[in-house]
Parts: C-alpha cells; sequence; structure tokens
C-alpha cells in the first residue's frame, strides 16, 4: 500500500509539475489536452512514462521510416515555431492530423525537454556567478550536494582538466593526478562511461565528461554505486554535466581574472623592487628571488651572458654554488643561443639536460622553464632558469607568459643596471683623466661662475678657494690692478697670436682691447667668448701670480661650452703652464729637431715602439782614419763639430732629425715621429746640400793648405720600428729594421762605386712618382751582405738647385747604352760605351766586368751582383 501511494504522489505531482511548466512556457492549450489525456490513461510513473514514450517513438519511427508524409524532425519543428510563437493552433491541428499520436506525442516531449533544457540553463547560470568568488574545493563541494541531491550516489569525485599538462587531478588534492582509466577514457572519448565494475570495492563506477560549448574537457565526475543506472538517471546525469559545465566555466573566467589582475599587481611591484637596484650582483639576487616567489618554483637561477668568453655565468647559482657553462650546451644554453623559451615537464626525458649537478647535490630536478632576456636591440643578454614548482605540477603556460613578462622586466633593469655602472665608470674615468691631465681646465655658467675645475685653482696663482668660485664670477678671480711702471710686472701684448679657429673651422682674430690691467687678456678673451661664442687661442703670454712671484709662461684658450642642441650653456678655459717646458724645448732643441722637441715634451720618454714608413739617410767621411793620423785630437774634434754642423744644419734645414753619431757617420730619419708624403723627396735634398756645402767648406781647407774631405751618403725608404730603446736610466728615440740597414749597406756601396750619393729603388720610385726635380742614373743591380732579396741602386747627382753639368750628361748617355746591353749579356757591346769615360767610377767597374765576362761568361746571368763588403 505503502508503495501505491507513493507512485500515486509521484503522478500527481509529475502531472501538476508538467502543467505548470507548460502554462509556464505558453504552450497551446491543445498540446495541454493532449498531454493530459496521455498521462491519465495509465497511471506510469516517471520512468515507466519515458521508457513507454521512447518504445512508442521507435515502434513509430519505424512507421515513419516505411511511411514518411512528415518525418519526426519536422513535427518537432513545427510543435517548437508553436512554442515560440511563430506558428498557430491551426499548424498543430495539421501535425496531429497526418502523423501518428505516438510520433505526436514524442514530438512534443522533445520540444519540452529542449525549452525546459533551456530555461534550467538560465536558471543555473544566474546561480553559477553567486559562486564566482569560489575556490576549487567550494566548488568541488557544491556540485558534490547537486549530484547527491539528484541522484542516489554511495560516493562522489570530481577531476579537473589541467590543459597545459593535459591532466585530469583532484582538486581537493592536486597531487592526486589521474592519467588512465575509466577517467581517461570518458575524457578521451567525450562519452559517459557507465557501470565500470571496481575491483577494489565490488562497486560500479560511472564517469562523465563535463564538456564546454566548445566541446573540450573541463572536468570528469566519477560516480560510485552498486547498481547499475537506469535511462532516467542517465538523462539526470547529463543535465546536471550541463549546469557543472556553465559553473566551472564561469569559475575558470573568474580565476582567469584574478590571476590576471594579481600577476599585473605583483609586475607593478617587481617593477619597482628592480628599478631600485643600481647594483648588478644584487640586482641578480633580486631577480631570482622574486622570480621563485612569482612562479612558486623551488629553485631559480639567472643566468647572464659573457660575449668575451662565450658563456653563460651565474654570479649566485641559487641553492648550489657558482655555475658557468658555455653558451650553446644545456638547456640553458639553448635557450640563449636560440632566444626561445623552453618549457622541458621532465628534465631526465630531455638528452640536453645535465644531470650532474642533481648527482653532486642529491637534488631531483623534475622540470625546468627557461626564458631568454633580450635587450632593447633583441640580442640576448641573460636567461632566468625556473626548476621545479613548488606544488609537483609541471610549469604551465601561464607560468611561461608570466616569467616572459618577469624576464622583460628584470631584461630592462639590467640594461639600465649596467647603464648606470656605465655612466659612473665614464664619469670616474672622465675626472680621473681631467685630474691626469697638467692643464688647467676650468667649465663656467652661464653667469661666469665655476662649475667644475681639475685642479687647485690656487696652484694657479688664484687666491680664491674653489667653493668661492662657484660662488662668485670670473672677473673677480684675476689680479687686475692697474699695471705701474714701477712694480716691474710682465706687460700685455694685445697682438700675441690671438688667432683661434672657430665652431665652422674657420680662422679668425680676436680684438682684444684691455692692456692696461694685470692678466686683463685673458679676462678679456673669456668675456669675448661669451659674447660671440668663438674661441680663441693665446700662447707664451705672461700671467701675473697673486703672490707676486716671476710670472708664468702660458698658453690658454678659451671656447664655448654647448649643450646637446648646440646652445651655449657657459665658456671653458684651459691653461697650460710652458714656463719649465719653454726651458726645457730649449735644450731640447739643441739635440733634437724642432717636431721631435715638441714630441718629446708632449709624450714623455715614453714614445713607445711602432711601425712607421721613413726614410732613412747614412753620411760617413772617406778614409778618416788616414785624415785622423794627420791631426791632434784637438783639430780631429774640431774638424768633427765642424762636420757635423754642416751635416746637422742640411738635415734639418728639411726636416729631418740627426739619430745619432757614429763615429764620424752620421744617421739621418726622416719622417719620425711625423711622417710625410714628401721624406724621401726631403732626404734626397739633405744629400745634395750635404754635397754642396761640404764643396764650400773644402774650398776653405784647400785655401788654408788643409785636405779636402770626401764623403759618402746612402738613402733607404722603408718600414721600420721607431721608439726609445734602452732602459730607464738610459734611453734613446731611434729606429732600427731592415731599412735601416739596407740604407747603411747603400752607404757602404758608394766606395765602390767612388761616388757620392746613392739611393735605394724604394726612394727612387717614391721620389720619381711624385714629379720631383731630381736627376738620378741607374748604377746597378746587387745583392747587400746580410740581405737576400736584390736591390737597384741609383745615382743622386742634382736637381734644380744643384743643376747636373752637360758633362755629366753625355756620360750618362753612354752609361745608359752601355748598362741596357750588359744587362742583356751583350757584354762585346756594353764594353764600348764604359770605355768611353774612364774617369767615371761605375762605367770603371763595369768595363772590368765587361772583359771578364767575355773571356769566361758567368753560367747562369740574372743581372745581379753580389757585394762582398759592407
Amino acid at each position: 500500500m505503502r508503495l501505491l501511494r507513493e507512485r500515486g504522489n509521484m503522478r500527481r505531482q509529475m502531472q501538476e509539475a508538467d502543467s505548470a511548466y507548460m502554462r509556464k512556457i505558453g504552450l497551446p492549450e491543445v498540446i495541454d489536452v493532449v498531454l493530459q489525456r496521455l498521462l491519465k490513461n495509465k497511471p506510469y510513473g516517471q520512468i515507466e512514462l519515458w521508457e513507454e514514450i521512447m518504445a512508442s517513438c521507435r515502434d513509430e519511427l519505424r512507421k515513419l521510416q516505411k511511411k514518411p508524409p512528415m518525418v519526426l524532425k519536422e513535427a518537432e519543428d513545427v510543435v517548437r515555431n508553436v512554442a515560440n510563437g511563430r506558428g498557430t493552433t491551426d499548424d498543430l491541428l495539421d501535425v496531429y492530423k497526418r502523423t501518428s499520436p505516438t510520433a505526436f506525442t514524442v514530438a512534443v516531449y522533445n520540444s519540452m525537454q529542449h525549452k525546459r533544457l533551456q530555461d534550467g540553463r538560465r536558471r543555473r547560470s544566474i546561480s553559477s556567478l553567486s559562486l564566482a568568488s569560489s575556490t576549487d574545493a567550494e566548488i568541488y563541494d557544491f556540485l558534490t550536494t547537486e549530484i547527491h541531491r539528484h541522484i542516489r550516489v554511495d560516493d562522489v569525485h570530481f577531476f579537473l582538466q589541467d590543459h597545459d599538462s593535459e591532466v585530469l587531478y583532484d582538486p581537493r588534492s592536486p597531487e592526486n593526478r589521474s592519467r588512465r582509466g575509466v577517467i581517461t577514457a570518458a575524457a578521451s572519448s567525450k562519452q559517459t562511461v557507465y557501470d565500470t565494475p571496481n575491483q577494489g570495492t565490488g562497486r560500479l563506477l560511472t564517469a562523465c565528461p563535463v564538456l564546454s560549448e566548445q566541446d573540450s574537457v573541463l572536468a570528469v565526475v566519477v560516480l560510485e554505486r552498486v547498481q547499475a543506472f537506469d535511462s532516467f538517471e542517465k538523462v539526470k546525469l547529463q543535465e546536471f554535466a550541463v549546469i557543472a559545465s556553465e559553473i566551472l566555466v564561469v569559475h575558470q573566467l573568474k580565476q582567469q581574472c584574478e590571476a590576471s589582475s594579481n600577476q599585473v599587481t605583483v609586475l607593478l611591484d617587481v617593477a619597482h623592487r628592480l628599478s631600485s637596484e643600481l647594483e648588478v650582483n644584487s640586482l641578480t639576487r633580486t631577480i631570482m628571488a622574486v622570480s621563485r616567489d612569482l612562479l612558486q618554483a623551488d629553485r631559480s637561477t639567472l643566468f647572464l651572458v659573457d660575449n668575451e668568453r662565450n658563456e653563460l655565468w651565474s654570479t649566485v647559482a641559487d641553492g648550489t654554488t657558482e655555475i658557468r657553462i658555455p653558451r650553446n650546451r644545456g638547456i640553458a644554453g639553448t635557450a640563449a643561443s636560440t632566444g626561445e623559451a623552453l618549457n622541458i615537464r621532465d628534465a631526465y626525458s630531455d638528452s640536453r639536460f645535465n644531470d650532474a649537478i642533481d648527482r653532486q647535490t642529491g637534488y631531483r630536478t623534475n622540470s625546468i622553464l627557461c626564458m631568454p632576456m633580450k635587450d632593447r636591440y633583441g640580442e640576448v643578454i641573460g636567461v632566468t632558469q625556473m626548476i621545479n614548482k613548488k606544488n609537483g605540477s609541471p610549469f604551465n603556460t601561464n607560468d611561461q607568459r608570466l616569467l616572459a613578462a618577469f624576464s622583460a622586466q628584470a631584461a630592462v633593469a639590467i640594461e639600465n643596471t649596467r647603464l648606470f655602472q656605465k655612466t659612473e665608470e665614464s664619469k670616474n674615468l672622465f675626472f680621473s683623466v681631467l685630474s691626469s691631465i697638467k692643464s688647467l681646465i676650468l667649465t663656467l655658467d652661464q653667469k661666469g661662475k665655476l662649475i667644475s675645475s681639475n685642479h687647485d685653482p690656487k696652484e694657479w696663482g688664484i687666491d680664491f678657494l674653489e667653493k668661492e668660485m662657484r660662488t662668485k664670477p670670473y672677473t673677480t678671480w684675476f689680479r687686475t690692478e692697474v699695471v705701474l711702471p714701477q712694480a716691474g710686472l710682465a706687460t700685455v701684448d694685445l697682438h700675441r697670436q690671438t688667432s683661434g679657429q672657430g665652431l665652422g673651422g674657420r680662422k679668425h682674430s680676436l680684438s682684444l682691447k684691455s692692456s692696461t690691467f694685470v692678466n686683463g687678456l685673458l679676462r678679456d678673451s673669456i668675456q669675448k667668448c661669451y659674447e660671440t661664442g668663438k674661441e680663441a687661442f693665446v700662447t707664451d703670454y705672461e700671467y701675473v701670480l697673486h703672490s707676486g712671484q716671476k710670472p708664468l709662461t702660458i698658453d690658454f684658450r678659451t671656447m664655448a661650452l654647448r649643450s646637446f642642441d648646440g646652445s651655449q650653456t657657459g665658456v671653458v678655459v684651459v691653461v697650460d703652464d710652458n714656463s719649465k717646458q719653454k726651458q726645457m724645448l730649449t735644450t731640447l732643441g739643441k739635440y733634437l729637431s724642432p717636431g721631435l722637441a715638441v714630441a718629446a715634451l708632449e709624450q714623455g720618454t715614453q714614445l713607445g715602439g711602432q711601425e712607421l714608413p721613413v726614410t732613412t739617410l747614412f753620411v760617413d767621411i772617406r778614409q778618416f782614419t788616414s785624415l785622423s793620423e794627420s791631426l791632434s785630437p784637438t783639430e780631429i774634434v774640431e774638424t768633427l763639430n765642424k762636420y757635423f754642423k754642416l751635416m746637422g744644419e742640411s738635415v734639418l734645414e728639411y726636416g729631418g732629425i740627426v739619430d745619432k753619431y757614429i763615429g764620424d757617420a752620421v744617421m739621418a730619419v726622416y719622417g719620425v715621429p711625423f711622417g710625410h708624403k714628401d721624406d724621401a723627396e726631403a732626404a734626397c735634398s739633405s744629400a745634395l746640400a750635404m754635397r754642396s756645402r761640404l764643396e764650400t767648406w773644402n774650398k776653405e781647407r784647400e785655401s788654408d793648405g788643409e785636405k779636402p774631405i770626401r764623403m759618402g751618403i746612402g738613402v733607404n725608404s722603408g718600414e721600420v720600428i721607431a721608439g726609445n730603446i734602452g732602459f730607464d736610466k738610459r734611453m734613446e728615440y731611434t729606429v732600427i729594421g731592415d731599412g735601416v740597414n739596407l740604407a747603411s749597406r747603400v752607404e757602404g756601396a758608394t766606395k765602390m762605386y767612388a761616388l757620392d750619393i746613392l739611393v735605394a729603388e724604394d726612394t727612387y720610385d717614391t721620389v720619381t712618382k711624385n714629379g720631383s726635380d731630381k736627376v738620378f742614373r741607374e748604377i746597378d743591380v746587387v745583392r747587400v751582405v746580410g740581405r737576400r732579396n736584390p736591390v737597384r741602386l741609383y745615382e743622386l747627382q742634382g736637381d734644380f738647385l744643384h743643376p747636373v753639368t752637360e758633362e755629366q750628361t753625355m756620360i750618362n748617355e753612354d752609361y745608359e747604352l752601355g748598362l741596357a746591353a750588359f744587362k742583356a749579356g751583350d757584354w762585346k757591346e756594353a764594353l764600348p760605351h764604359f770605355e768611353a769615360n774612364p774617369n767615371d767610377g761605375p762605367s770603371t767597374i763595369f768595363v772590368k766586368r765587361c772583359k771578364d765576362f767575355i773571356l769566361k761568361p758567368p753560367p747562369v746571368w740574372k743581372g745581379v751582383w753580389d757585394l762582398t763588403s759592407k
């Protein structure tokens, strides 16, 4: 009896619910009548009614397949249109007449279920919004309660889908992950797997996937009970899956929004923390700590790129000692080389992973996330490496996006830190350089007050403290009282080298008016620079000290101080004390040419060694031993000093330097320390000047009854090493190398050919290609002692200032013809041309060679003569 009462109550409740629902959705009255009649004919329960309707549908569908006046879907469409207000009662009656009662009933029921499902989704979506603030566990509890409310089950489990790892996990126990079995089967097939026996409990497991509108798996609901699911429960389970889908979608959207908001907040905080660090090691530690906390990682390491060593290095390897690895090796090296992020879910399955550190420390690396850091030019400057998430799961795409954003900020911070360090280094270097400069450098602002000074102004006679000069203009710094004759102070020359070079590169002169005040020219030069912005340079200016001591000889330059946009913001004054330099220059001028003396003063003794193209000249007295035998020691010194004076003047006259005196020989160099394109020409001019001066002196000596002096000159051009040679107690600036040795050998060859001046072919080529007026005669091709390569020798005979005689010109013509035949191996043809000039030294030598070769020709003739002496 109790069972009958329950079934009657169920039937009445079902009838009332269905009637209320149909009234709510506004179905036409005729449908209400048909359904009420169907429900009253038999006392079916809800489940039995559903099964009866479905059985009738199957029977009716079979009939309709044989006789399809109107298919079921067409009937459903008509009923659905009427329900939505797009049809009339006549349309329903027409359908009813043309179909069987069962087919019509199925169409109405299916339409009713579709409408009910739509309204149910709307209601439950509103309910799900109230759960938007819930956690995963709260969602789990809510859905579990809903399952128990509608379906009788013994136990319920939810497994949410981790889309990054494609693994289902229990939200109440994230470490509980499912990778196989009925749960995975339901997720992969996207179909409910019913009534699978559980070997452990003896119950039946039903796994129902919860799908999104895009048909992706959100979760899997696992129900455990003793009896199998009937058809009605299966429908209820599917309706619940729809409700759960909407709730999970809203919940996931809410979590994504919260995560994005939190990430923005965290990244802003990170940006503030990173921007406050200006030291690389401290910044590295901050980056590692923040990144580890941000991603909830177990360990983090920041590798920076060492471009010089092509390595990645970490100043602080979190949890281990310092690490250095090749830039292209390992997982971090791959990220640095490719510039791409690497998300390794299983480190030990990746061949690039090196487990050596794990073996040393006992640590277990599971997952790794590496993100390259790039500068504003796209170059990789480092790699951030995260190891193992604390919850045991691998790093997901959200972690990767978050680390990418963080790494971008970290890269900017590292660049800023490096830029700050470079700026500090440049600043320190700048002040260090300024302090090492002997010149006094003053920078003045627009009001004429001091901005900076590289030396104490008091050392330069300015009786002001530096802090006072910052508050008072320059017009008060210098001693400017009226000059009194009895004071014995130096007067100021208004027109003394006040030429300068302006901003446009043009030379100009300043018109300075003041001459009645001490140091007036310096003060007026500064004022003029403020007015015109033009640069001025004054040399050898007598600067009067406040102390009344001896004035300083200074050079000073005034120039505009300009900003980046070119506008004038002040004045720069550079002052050089030339008092000691002037004295030293006078002393050095006795030993060096002016150019080398200036270079020595500017660069000190450490002129260094450098390879330079120079021309070297050697001049030696012939038969000096026999000459000195007839002279006393005093006369020898006097003779040499006179000779050296003539030779030295000839060298200095054309810009050369007297490198050294070697006994009675002089070595001169052209092109050091500053080279010129006409150095070879200058050396040839010096050689002709030496011969001319010696001829004049010999006339004086012969008139005094003294023997004439003969000399030989050798010139060669080529690369040499120029610099200081010696040690700190005794240094000598000189040149060494093959070019110097060859010049000495060429000078030695003048003895054999009985000539005054011989030049090597490099000098000849350099001089003649520039269109020189020098006159040369080719002499011979020889191989000098100590040198394998032959060299062609030329006699320097004269130029415009030292014209060649007609007699010498005729000799040259005969010699040229003879030399051509000699080179060709026609010694009989060459012999008469050489014999035509018996007083010519080279011709005499070739006469002997021709006769020897006529009697005994050489086995192989190459036109080269080997010299056997220096």
